[in-house]
């Protein structure tokens, strides 16, 4: 914006007090858990202006990366603690935290679409980038964009450079921002254009990664799927329970979560920007294709197969009980079974939290919107019939394990199926849907218990569904949210 070395960073005097307002400074904080970063300022309340910077960086925000780092890399062999690719992970966090909130204190807001851009905003929340490479290893070589974005440039340059009089001042920002378009950049911000189970803006997220979501997110499969099976006594260091492998377990298990939030976002989203009237106008708002959108669910439904969902045996066989001294925190896997490891509760919480993406009330009316629009767009009788050909009405298995993982993923969604019909802030066709597919779905099952054999499992399954379903249809039952496990905090990253 034309001004030469106007902020500087240096390690505070210890005699300065960081509270004085003629000094910016960033305070290295630690706190009992883990919570978010903050880049405030001190203003003038007459006229805006930026007076102080003051940030606040969370310590505990690098214990969580680390633990994200070494549940996918098993750094711990042989008695070794091969642990530099997981402490480079947390420097290269930590950097690019402290650039983002010392943005917020210039005065910049969240930017969720620049990691479609090769991060060229540090006003994102990006996910750390991790891959499997050609031998089949996971590589986190390079999680972070290690320097300022392109965006940021733009940003500072609109925001701060000097101007000889008004003309001169929005003929300039007008060209800024016209020639930022033109380059490709993009910005999109918070609220309900990106943040939320609702939000609507199909490429704008928090805490993903990649120019192309729905590959980002096999991608992330992926990953999982090859730390999995290699899980075990390497992911944590030598003098530790075997009993905390469950913590370290937790951010693997559920590692694709946010890129399942992010692919969700296609099914009833959008693609837009904040046009302004003017000369050159093109709108650019329009609905995700029907391609997209199909692909999009595909991907979320594979989050619910048991082949995704069950864990390895020799996980199950691994992880004992507390150790003496050490307990269950809101960090660790919910629980049916008391003390032991439950296969099954973080399938649940899973579920809910993945179906709960699926069962979104405003995802729903948007569904049913897009298609009475467009009538090539899925319909929400269609949308419906999918999920539950995906869960409740999924072809049985013969796995004892995997079947039980079904058995718990058709229940949650039996469960959502019900919240929706009986949701009043839905729109009336979506109330109107879910309650005419509950009736259906009852028929369907009770026909299933007459007609085909099975065993003693699926039926009392399939008897308990179609009696909370009957039971709820004649207003005598009434599902509740907290009836379900909930899955662990995951963010912040």
């Amino acid at each position: 914006a034309g001004f030469k070395n106007a902020f500087q960073a240096k390690i505070m005097p210890e005699d300065m007090d960081p509270d004085d307002v003629r000094y910016n400074v960033v305070n290295w904080v630690h706190r009992s858990t883990r919570g978010w970063s903050y880049g405030a300022s001190v203003r003038d309340p007459r006229t805006g202006e930026i007076i102080k910077g003051h940030v606040t960086l969370g310590s505990l925000r690098s214990r969580q990366d680390f633990m994200i780092a070494n549940a996918v890399t098993g750094p711990y062999k042989d008695g070794k603690a091969d642990i530099d690719d997981s402490i480079a992970l947390v420097i290269a966090r930590t950097r690019q935290l402290g650039a983002h909130e010392v943005g917020h204190t210039l005065g910049f807001a969240h930017n969720y679409i620049a990691s479609t851009n090769d991060d060229d905003d540090v006003m994102d929340y990006p996910h750390p980038k991790m891959s499997v490479d050609k031998d089949g290893n996971i590589s986190i070589k390079n999680p972070y964009r290690e320097k300022i974005g392109e965006w940021n440039k733009i940003a500072v340059n609109w925001g701060y450079r000097q101007y000889a009089n008004d003309e001169q001042e929005k003929a300039g920002l007008q060209k800024i921002l016209k020639d930022a378009y033109a380059a490709g950049h993009q910005f999109v911000a918070d609220g309900p254009d990106s943040r939320g189970v609702s939000s609507l803006h199909a490429d704008s997220h928090l805490w993903d990664f990649g120019d192309d979501v729905l590959k980002a997110t096999k991608q992330m499969y992926e990953v999982r799927k090859v730390a999995l099976a290699k899980f075990g006594l390497d992911n944590i260091a030598d003098g530790t329970p075997l009993s905390s492998l469950e913590e370290t377990l937790v951010p693997l298990y559920y590692l694709p979560r946010f890129q399942i939030n992010a692919t969700a976002k296609s099914i009833g989203g959008m693609i837009y920007g904040y046009e302004v009237k003017g000369a050159g106008l093109v709108p650019r708002h329009s609905m995700v294709s029907r391609e997209r959108q199909d692909a999009a669910m595909d991907l979320v439904l594979e989050a619910l197969s048991p082949d995704y969902l069950t864990l390895p045996k020799h996980i199950l066989d691994l992880i004992p009980p507390k150790a003496f001294g050490y307990e269950l925190t809101n960090e660790s896997f919910p629980r049916d079974t008391g003390a032991s490891f439950d296969a099954l509760a973080l399938v649940e919480a899973h579920a809910n939290h993945t179906l709960g993406l699926l069962f979104d009330r405003y995802r729903l009316a948007r569904v049913n919107d897009f298609n009475v629009r467009d009538s090539s767009q899925i319909s929400l009788d269609r949308y419906i019939v999918k999920i539950a050909q995906n869960t409740i009405l999924a072809a049985r298995l013969d796995d004892p394990l995997k079947a039980a993982v079904q058995r718990r993923v058709g229940h949650v969604f039996v469960h959502y199926m019900m919240m929706t019909a009986a949701d009043n802030e839905a729109s009336p066709a979506v109330q109107a849907m879910a309650a005419s597919h509950l009736a259906g779905l009852k028929g369907i099952l009770e026909e299933k218990i007459a007609k085909e054999e099975m065993n003693r499992e699926y039926k009392a399954h399939y008897q308990a569904q179609a009696r909370r379903i009957g039971l709820f249809l004649e207003g005598k039952y009434m599902p509740k949210a907290s009836d379900l496990a909930q899955i662990p905090p995951g963010e912040p990253i």
